[in-house]
């Protein structure tokens, strides 16, 4: 949705370019181009910012269902180690 609005940002500078470049409007046309193409710039790096921060929390959540699943197969295993234990001072 971020990627398409930058797009649509780059589209408005383009053609804010193509606005009057003389008369009482030339400014608000510069001042225009100038804000879409640096708010479309941000939208990008935001977008790009975010997939790599989506990624990394996704790489994190592997870790840590990894990690989960060793720490239970310890307990498993320490829990079957007293259930022997304590079978065998019975």
């Amino acid at each position: 949705m971020e990627e398409n609005h930058s797009k649509l940002l780059t589209k408005l500078a383009k053609q804010a370019a193509g606005g009057c470049v003389q008369g009482t409007f030339a400014p608000f046309w510069q001042v225009l181009r100038t804000s879409s193409e640096k708010l479309s710039t941000l939208h990008l790096q935001m977008v790009q910012k975010v997939t790599e921060l989506v990624k990394e929390v996704t790489r994190y959540a592997e870790e840590l269902h990894k990690k989960h699943k060793t720490v239970c197969s310890y307990a498993v295993q320490y829990i079957l180690c007293i259930v022997v234990v304590s079978c065998h001072s019975n």
